[in-house]
């Protein structure tokens, strides 16, 4: 067993992501006063229908969603999917995996992928993407296993 399962706490941490990206749906959002070690202030924390555990956002990955849903008031975020993954990065002079969000790969488009008879059929399909779907890691992965298993 990975030493992380035997550590978890309350919320995420980069940490807790070691087997790869995730896909979760946003089930709830609010605002906590606490103390997680830089003084009292207002935490944004997200809640997810398919984790326990809960994630305090930073600006970086509260920009995302916002992106993401195109709209900057969390209330709306209830339902959205969004996919969680880790980096390693430095700050406050720490390095160590961070969380990142980015939107989740469209399942539809996944199912499309793995139906391609063919090359031809799976190149086609890969031109018609928008250049910000082509470029998700989730899609492409997809997109070479099919490729792979077509030659």
């Amino acid at each position: 067993m990975n030493y992380v399962e035997y550590y978890k706490t309350e919320y995420l941490a980069g940490e807790d992501l070691y087997e790869g990206p995730v896909t979760v749906t946003i089930k709830k959002v609010f605002g906590k006063e606490d103390n997680l070690g830089d003084g009292k202030k207002l935490y944004q924390i997200v809640e997810f229908d398919e984790l326990e555990q809960r994630l305090v956002l930073n600006v970086t990955n509260a920009r995302s969603i916002a992106n993401i849903v195109g709209d900057g008031e969390d209330q709306v975020w209830k339902g959205t999917q969004i996919e969680l993954y880790s980096i390693i990065g430095t700050a406050f002079g720490e390095t160590k995996p961070w969380i990142r969000i980015r939107e989740a790969a469209p399942t539809k488009i996944i199912a499309e992928i793995k139906n391609c008879k063919s090359l031809d059929e799976l190149s086609t399909l890969y031109k018609g993407l928008d250049a910000g779907v082509r470029k998700h890691k989730t899609i492409l992965e997809t997109i070479n296993q099919r490729k792979a298993e077509l030659k």
